[in-house]
């Protein structure tokens, strides 16, 4: 097997990988029965000064409980009209992560004003000029990972239940990756 098929098959294994992760977290997350209560809707053309916001929608769980409403109006807006599209994306993904974060773990009020703004700063495609919630959205330290951020502003059980999630992650991940070597190890050998 030549260097650039072990290349590409590297390659191949690791997007099919986050794809099936990426597939099964998005199933988890519909096991949730959480039902989505609002649309979200982008004004196009805005001026910089316009935000593109959406209000947290009310969350209904399936066993009758439910949190303190959050009067928090999280939005994103732009100092620079550029990044109006990329802020509705990362404003759109952050308040999903942000409301499974809250169903998972009945975050309050409280801790979703807190979190939201990590989840922005450590979105994958986070750009300096982004205003969260009033506030310039500061570039934060890429050697401390966002749970090392949320972890203190969890309760004790919160707490648990978030490091149990991050372990369950880390094991899936483990084993997926041995699963990888195992199956690359035999199509060497087979060659």
């Amino acid at each position: 097997m030549s260097r650039l098929q072990l290349l590409i098959t590297l390659t191949l294994l690791c997007i099919s990988g986050i794809g099936t992760f990426l597939l099964s977290t998005r199933h988890q997350s519909s096991t949730h029965q959480l039902k989505p209560s609002t649309e979200t809707s982008i004004p196009l053309g805005s001026e910089p000064n316009h935000s593109t916001s959406t209000n947290s929608p009310p969350l209904i769980f399936s066993d009758d409980t439910s949190l303190p409403q959050d009067p928090t109006h999280y939005e994103i807006t732009v100092s620079d009209l550029n990044l109006l599209e990329l802020s509705a994306k990362i404003e759109r993904e952050s308040l999903e992560r942000l409301e499974l974060m809250t169903a998972k773990y009945r975050l309050t009020p409280n801790q979703r004003r807190k979190i939201f703004p990590l989840l922005v700063n450590y979105h994958t495609e986070f750009r300096p000029g982004l205003i969260v919630n009033g506030l310039p959205a500061l570039t934060l330290p890429s050697d401390k990972p966002l749970s090392d951020q949320i972890y203190p502003l969890l309760d004790l059980i919160q707490q648990e239940d978030y490091q149990r999630d991050l372990l369950a992650n880390t094991d899936w991940w483990s084993e997926v990756l041995g699963q990888f070597r195992d199956h690359l190890d035999q199509a060497i050998r087979q060659k």
